[in-house]
């Protein structure tokens, strides 16, 4: 099951708490994601995703609540890109990802040449299309199924197979030359 069950001793209140608690964090990575790294639109854009949710019917949305939250947190991304912003610099990875890298512990010349390696793959990575950069994040960074993923983007599962399957194989083959 997506969404945490609900207690039937819990309030609305408390399944929309603990929900929050559970998927804020991944929707604000992925939010921040697609406005291209901008976190307060981010937030925003989280925030307005769970007044929605507030307001479906509960228990109803529980079943469906982490591919509903993406979903809607995605088209009011794709909402604000649309009115508010002009092509800016994708950031790839995330910073929790960056935050992992840093914090390797190697000598200082692995840890140069994992950072020349990383920044390479992140500069493939920024060279797939936005639907492949998109999957390729869900899946990675959020851990999501086929399924989840094409329940937030809107595509079919096997359409996310095939651009799942064509970022991995343009990455593989571009990092296998020098």
């Amino acid at each position: 099951m997506n969404g945490l069950p609900p207690d039937m001793n819990s309030s609305h209140g408390e399944w929309v708490s603990s929900t929050f608690r559970r998927y804020e964090r991944p929707l604000v990575a992925y939010a921040r994601s697609l406005l291209r790294g901008d976190v307060e639109r981010a937030q925003d854009v989280v925030q307005d995703t769970f007044v929605q949710l507030c307001k479906q019917p509960w228990p109803e949305i529980c079943p469906k609540a982490e591919g509903w939250l993406f979903l809607v947190c995605r088209n009011r991304c794709l909402d604000s890109l649309r009115r508010w912003e002009t092509r800016m610099h994708t950031t790839i990875p995330s910073e929790q990802w960056r935050s992992q890298i840093d914090s390797m512990e190697a000598n200082p010349a692995e840890r140069l040449q994992e950072k020349e390696e990383n920044e390479r793959l992140r500069t493939m990575i920024a060279t797939l299309s936005d639907r492949q950069q998109e999957i390729l994040r869900l899946r990675l960074q959020n851990g999501m199924s086929y399924q989840q993923i094409a329940e937030s983007t809107g595509c079919s599962v096997s359409t996310v197979g095939f651009h799942l399957h064509e970022a991995l194989t343009i990455l593989r083959l571009r990092m296998q030359k020098p």
